[in-house]
Parts: C-alpha cells; structure tokens; sequence
C-alpha cells in the first residue's frame, strides 16, 4: 500500500508593503511517498481470469514479436528505468565476480539517509507556477502545485518499477542472494524562489528523486542467510564453485538433447525436492543454490529452486531458456498449484516445455536418487498428451507476464515472451545437418617472370639463331653440309 506524508516547513511571509516583490530561497520539503512488492505472492496468487484474458488478448495482437527476456516484453516503459535494469544487471555481475557494490554492501548506496540506504533510479525536475489567494496562504498554494507534479511522477514510477524488479527476478536467476521483495521511496525538496503579492502568484522549483531501497528498518533487499557482505562472498565461492563442477562434465560435442538431458538429469539426480509446509521452508529452497549445491533435507529445493538453477545452466551454456510462472495441475490432483517450470529452444529453433521438478517426483524417500527420475516432463509441446485428461498447456496454464495486473495508473504495453510449440520434441525426426562442402582452394597465381630471366632467354635465343661471327668459312661449311643434305634426299 502507499503511504503519503506531507512533511513541509510552513515559512511566515511578512511583506512591509503589498505589490512588493519577494524572493524566498527557503527549502521545503516535498510530499513523501512508500511502496513495496513482494514477486513471490504476486507469483503465487491466482491470476484474476478476467484480467488474464485482457492480457492474452493483448498479446496474442502482437503475434509477430516475442521477447525472450522478461525486460523485453514491456514496450511502453520509460527508459530512464530500462537503464536502472542494465545498472542492476552489471552489478548482479560484479557481485559474482567478487567486487563490492550497493547489491552486496549497502554502505555503497549513492543515497544513505539516516537507516535508509537505496540507489537513485531517477531525477525529475523542473518548474511551476502557482497562485495563492493571501500571504497565509502561499506555503500551501507552492506545496499543492509540487504535490500534483510529483504525485504524477511516483505513479509513473511505481507502475513500471514493479516491471523491472520482474526482470530482474526472472531474468537474471543468478542473483541467488537476493530477496523477492522491493521497497520504493522517493525523496523531494522545493523552492518558492519568486513571489508577486500584487498579482498573487509564484513561481516553485521542485526536485523530486525515485529510490530503489536495499535496506531500511522495515526492508532488507537480500535474503535472510546473506544480509552481510562476507555472507555473500561465500556464497559467490560456493555459486561458482557449483556451476563449475556442473559444467565441467557438460557434453559440448553433443547434440542439444543430450545436452538438455544431461542438465535436467543432473539436478534430479542430486536433489530431493522439499516437503516441508510453506510457513517452515527457508528462503533458500526457492534459490537456485539450493539445487545447484545438490541438497536433500531442510534446505532442499523447491520448484523454483529447480527452474532457476536449469536456466542460470543452460545460460551457462548458451541454451536459450526461459522461466515460466503458472498454475501446475495433474490428473492426480483435483485442484492447481502455483508453480514455475521452463521454456527451452531446441537446435529445430522451437521453444518447448521443461518441468525439472516434475521429472523429479516426490517420494517417501529421502534421498538424491529416489528412483522415480524421469524424463516424462521433458522437452513438451502445448498439445502433447500428460494423461488422458490434459494436454501440456492444461495441465501448465502460465501466467502472462507474471500475474502482473497491467491496468495500474499507467498502463503496460506487452507483447509475447515465447511460446512453445504444439508437438513434444522428437530427436530422431532431427535430420543431422550436413557438413559444409570445403572451399576449393585458390588457384595458384602465374609466376612473374624478373627482367633478369627474360634479358637471359633473349640473349640464349640469339646466339642459337644467329652467327657468332661473320667468318667466310662458316658459310663455306654451312654451304657443303647444304650440298650433303641434297644429295641425301636425291
């Protein structure tokens, strides 16, 4: 819920004449606003049908674009927020390359207001003209003129940040440290910098700044088991580490498919999905370092841990993948779950359906290697038969863009994330490209013959064809062997 605080210094103005002029260089400051959103609940909520059908009807208008990342399928955004989302990408990354920044220390925070420590997304400001109807009267005339601008601005702001808080939750799974919970605050100051008592009017400068909170008294951006820098650097040691033993056997030279099953046979033949009642899981479950580490017990993945550690590996390894939020329901349950699983693009350049943690069913037995690991879940079409009752996409029904209601105070302008195609993928059916034809090689380029070789095969060419000297005798002997010659031929 937002919460506005109208904090303002009310300033006398004493005039010795009326008609007289006044600048009044005292700051004030500006409305105060808070809001927050916690991803997982939104998540986790049943969509509104009604609201989900005005979303895919949106959607399925914009048939000839897809967005493969969650940042991407938002058209109308502002792009002084599409610039925080890249500011947050570098960071998530310097974090996992061992440097300090406001994600891993808030003492980094640009702003650091007494226990309130967030980034400056954004700067509006600018100017406007008031009127006021007495002297008593020009702090309030100043305050409801800025209150209207700014209160414009904080709902631009908090329609679209929800959008990049998504995009970095399900873009960017890597982040593992990092909670599903935003806080968003602004901070604002203005001036009555020219007043006209004989006209009653003024005119007010404003500066009104959004902020991205990472810590306060009643917010913490990262997760319960790493809210200190040395915390997380272990746990970047302990991420990486596991990525790498994964990767190391990963089979480059193969297929897709194998490659495919090789990352979804490794996480369900390493983990042991968890069972714990949602009040007593720990934040960890819904981490992918939960299923990359390979745990079974209290700190065993959940769905999301197994999505989100199948995409940040198939990142890893340049497999275009996609997480997927939804209702999961099969023909052995009556009613849905909220559940997350996801798209993957074959070498056919078709996107089709994961669901890691259902290849990894629950048991009895807890253990990494239950048996039960299957291959059932894999590599989907939206038509391909589960059971006798549902399809893929009956059984999945995802929720577009995550759940989010687009009608907020500025409307989202969607299109498509992926869709998957109707057939499950059939790697037999996948004709082996053929190798390219080698280039034939250039021919050779005729040799230059030097000036030096030619001024030889001259000079060699005279001297067979031409007397050395003018002798007689030489055409004496050349005229006899004539005369031999004749008489040979007689």
């Amino acid at each position: 819920m937002k919460r506005l605080n109208l904090l303002f210094v009310v300033t006398l103005v004493t005039c010795a004449a009326m008609g007289q002029d006044l600048t009044l260089p005292t700051i004030f400051k500006g409305p105060s606003y808070e809001s927050s959103c916690d991803l997982r609940e939104m998540l986790n909520t049943p969509a509104n049908e009604a609201k989900m059908r005005q979303v895919r009807m949106k959607v399925e208008e914009q048939t000839e674009t897809e967005a493969v990342r969650y940042i991407d399928r938002i058209t109308n955004m502002p792009s002084y927020l599409h610039d925080f989302y890249d500011v947050l990408k570098t960071d998530i990354h310097d974090v996992l390359e061992g440097k300090s920044n406001p994600l891993s220390n808030p003492e980094k925070c640009e702003i650091i207001n007494g226990e309130v420590y967030a980034y400056k997304v954004h700067t509006f400001s600018g100017s406007a003209d008031f009127t006021f109807e007495s002297s008593m009267t020009i702090n309030q005339a100043a305050l409801n003129t800025v209150q209207t601008i700014m209160k414009d601005q904080w709902d631009e702001y908090t329609s679209f940040i929800p959008f990049v808080c998504l995009g970095v939750n399900m873009d960017l799974p890597e982040a593992f440290w990092l909670d599903s919970r935003f806080s968003f605050m602004n901070s604002a100051t203005y001036i009555i910098a020219e007043l006209s008592l004989e006209n009653l009017t003024g005119k007010v400068f404003y500066e009104n700044n959004m902020l991205f909170c990472v810590k306060a008294p009643s917010h913490e951006l990262r997760r319960t088991e790493f809210q200190t820098e040395e915390d997380i650097t272990a746990g970047v040691e302990r991420f990486n580490a596991a990525v790498d033993s994964i990767i190391k056997y990963f089979p480059e030279d193969s297929c897709r498919y194998d490659q495919v099953c090789y990352l979804n046979d490794w996480l369900t033949l390493h983990n042991c999905y968890n069972i714990l009642s949602q009040d007593k899981l720990p934040t960890l479950a819904w981490s992918p370092l939960s299923a990359l580490e390979g745990t079974v017990g209290d700190n065993s993945p959940v769905c999301e841990g197994y999505a989100r550690a199948m995409k940040v590996l198939c990142d890893k390894v340049n497999i275009p993948c996609t997480l997927v939020t939804g209702q999961a329901q099969s023909g052995r349950y009556e009613s849905s779950e909220a559940h997350m699983w996801n798209y993957v693009k074959m070498d056919d350049d078709k996107w089709y359906a994961v669901d890691v943690t259902w290849n990894d069913p629950r048991t009895t037995k807890i253990d990494a290697v239950s048996g039960k690991e299957t291959h059932r879940w894999l590599l989907l079409g939206s038509e391909t038969l589960v059971d006798d009752k549902f399809t893929f996409a009956q059984s999945h029904p995802e929720n577009p863009q995550g759940g989010f209601n687009p009608n907020g105070p500025v409307g989202w302008e969607l299109i498509p994330g992926p869709a998957i195609t109707e057939e499950a993928y059939d790697e037999e059916a996948i004709e082996t490209k053929p190798e390219p034809e080698p280039e034939p090689e250039p021919e050779p380029e005729p040799e230059l013959i030097k000036l030096k070789d030619i001024t030889d095969l001259i000079s060699k060419y005279l001297q067979q064809s031409v007397p050395a000297n003018d002798d007689p005798s030489n055409d004496e002997e050349q005229e006899g062997n004539e005369e031999q010659e004749e008489n040979g031929n007689e």
